[in-house]
Formats: structure tokens, C-alpha cells, sequence
């Protein structure tokens, strides 16, 4: 019986991210904020965050939610780490102590190292997101800004789709 109280929760869970009727912002070109890509072969769309950059980075697909951060780096200090937590201007505070860090090599910029988390964003964590612009985020010891871009509208343009 508990199996199938957790197996029912779950799937009103999803369903409640499913039906989450969000309207794009008014007078606002989301083409601009976001890009769409059709896979012929997996028959499903996957909306990205791009066109405002890599460090700070939400995907859509189906109607899975991920985040992806950046920070640049000097060292490979962050090799085997996990840990990411996300500052909003709001003041909340959003943590993945379990997030698996990767440490590539960067391929333009200042720094010679690119540490990336990349989290999948439960409901909750996707209002907050959508709510609220990133300032800060941390990835084991190394810390990001993020520059003044509007995030939370690039969100909702992808959560309307």
C-alpha cells in the first residue's frame, strides 16, 4: 500500500509541474531569450537559455527542468567534488550538496578552467528561479557573479512552452 501511495505522489507531482499554465511575459520577443531544438529521432523539443550566455544556463526537456552552472578557474582543485549553491537576489538560498562537479578545460576567457554543476530543478526550486535572478553562486570553493541579465524572464518563456 505505501509503494502505492509513493508511485501516486510522485506522478501528481510531475503532473503538477505539467500543468503549470505560465504565460510568456507581455511585449516580450522570448526568441530572443531562449532557443528551441527538435530532435527528429526522440520526437521532443529541448528549450535552452543561451542567448544569455553559459554561466547561468536553464533547459527544458519534455518537462524536465535542469539548471547548469559556470565558474572559471585557475586550478583543478574541484576534480571529484560535488556541491553547488545558488544566492537569488531575493535572498534565498538554493543548495545541491550533492551535485557532481565536472572540471573542463576552458575553451575562451580569463580563466583556464571551467568547473560546471548541472542539477535538475524540482518544483519548488523552479518558482524560486523563475521568480528570482541569480547574483551569486558557488561550486565547492570556487564563487560566480552573475552579470545584470533578466533570467527570470528567459524562465518563464521557456515554462510556457
Amino acid at each position: 500500500m505505501k509503494k502505492v501511495l509513493l508511485v501516486l505522489s510522485v506522478a501528481l507531482l510531475s503532473l503538477n509541474v505539467n500543468s503549470q499554465s505560465v504565460t510568456p511575459p507581455i511585449n516580450v520577443d522570448c526568441s530572443k531569450l531562449i532557443t528551441v531544438d527538435y530532435d527528429e529521432f526522440e520526437d521532443r523539443y529541448t528549450y535552452a537559455t543561451y542567448n544569455l550566455g553559459f554561466e547561468y544556463l536553464m533547459m527544458r526537456v519534455q518537462d524536465r527542468y535542469y539548471l547548469r552552472v559556470t565558474a572559471g578557474t585557475y586550478g583543478l582543485h574541484a576534480i571529484g567534488k560535488k556541491g553547488l549553491t545558488l544566492m537569488l537576489k531575493d535572498g534565498t538560498r538554493l543548495s545541491w550538496s550533492e551535485a557532481e562537479l565536472d572540471t573542463e578545460v576552458a575553451e575562451e576567457g580569463p580563466y583556464d578552467y571551467e568547473v560546471k554543476a548541472f542539477v535538475r530543478l524540482s518544483e519548488s526550486q523552479l518558482n524560486k528561479v523563475s521568480e528570482s535572478n541569480p547574483y551569486k553562486a558557488k561550486l565547492y570553493v570556487y564563487t560566480t557573479e552573475f552579470r545584470n541579465k533578466d533570467y527570470t524572464t528567459a524562465f518563464k518563456c521557456i515554462m510556457s512552452k
